[in-house]
């Protein structure tokens, strides 16, 4: 049910999810970078020492990147904010937008910063790259709602943080939950991707087709369901979506019922 609300909402939304495909224009930058690898629809950086002028452009573009990522990203969990609560959405556009979208880029940016720094220092001190990017993910578990936290609580950055910290605390299944769909999003992607390259008479062509399909659907759609969930912590939004689920529940067993009445 909350995997085909959230699917409703990206089609509703669909104008904007649409916008994450202008980042595609930043992976040919990206990949030119020798530490940076593309594929199968993720850009990954290598951990190592470059020298300083290298990383000052590689970082520049990566900061302009998570510019219009944070802008895009702010305004999809406002979209939906606004579907599950009255809000006058005029003036969020106008007057809130830009303070979200630059909270939202300043946490991402350090917050990636911060992760490659422990990547660094785990690969020099010998550990091998599964165990660097097992301790990444597990860092990254309790900060996956700030985003969500600074547009929809309207909190300073550090009580984003920490409204983040508790959510995940608190509502562990549901993380678990968006862990899920994004893993499975994923890796239907790659499979996908795969039967590109079997099919397709230019080498590599899949992993484009990945790219494509996790910037216009699985980033935004997993930000949607992010949203959704972290909403769900209010009283009031989650008695109106269950009375709602109940609701449509109730009407497709009468529907049923109907229909097997004999004439």
């Amino acid at each position: 049910m909350l995997f085909e609300k959230c699917l409703h909402e990206y089609v509703s939304n669909f104008r904007l999810a649409l916008l994450f495909g202008l980042l595609l224009v930043f992976v040919p930058l990206l990949a030119y970078f020798p530490n940076i690898q593309f594929s199968f629809g993720t850009l990954s950086i290598e951990y190592a020492v470059a020298p300083v002028a290298f990383i000052v452009v590689e970082f520049a573009i990566i900061a302009l990147f998570f510019a219009f990522f944070s802008f895009f990203v702010s305004l999809v969990v406002l979209a939906v904010r606004k579907d599950l609560s009255k809000i006058r959405i005029e003036f969020y556009l106008s007057e809130m937008l830009k303070r979200f979208a630059l909270k939202v880029f300043i946490f991402l940016f350090f917050y990636s910063l911060f992760l490659f720094l422990i990547g660094l220092f785990l690969s020099l001190a010998g550990f091998n790259l599964i165990a660097v990017n097992a301790v990444l993910f597990l860092l990254s578990i309790p900060f996956l709602f700030v985003p969500q936290a600074i547009v929809i609580d309207e909190v300073p950055l550090r009580e984003a943080v920490i409204e983040s910290i508790d959510f995940c605390w608190k509502n562990f299944r549901s993380v678990l939950f968006v862990f899920f769909v994004g893993s499975t999003l994923v890796a239907i992607t790659l499979l996908f991707s795969f039967a590109v390259d079997l099919f397709s008479v230019r080498l590599l062509a899949g992993r484009y087709v990945a790219m494509l399909v996790s910037m216009i659907f699985i980033v935004p759609f997993m930000e949607i369901l992010k949203t959704y969930v972290y909403m769900l912590k209010f009283d009031l939004i989650k008695r109106s979506e269950m009375a709602s689920a109940t609701h449509k529940v109730r009407n497709s067993k009468n529907f049923s019922r109907k229909k097997q009445k004999p004439k």
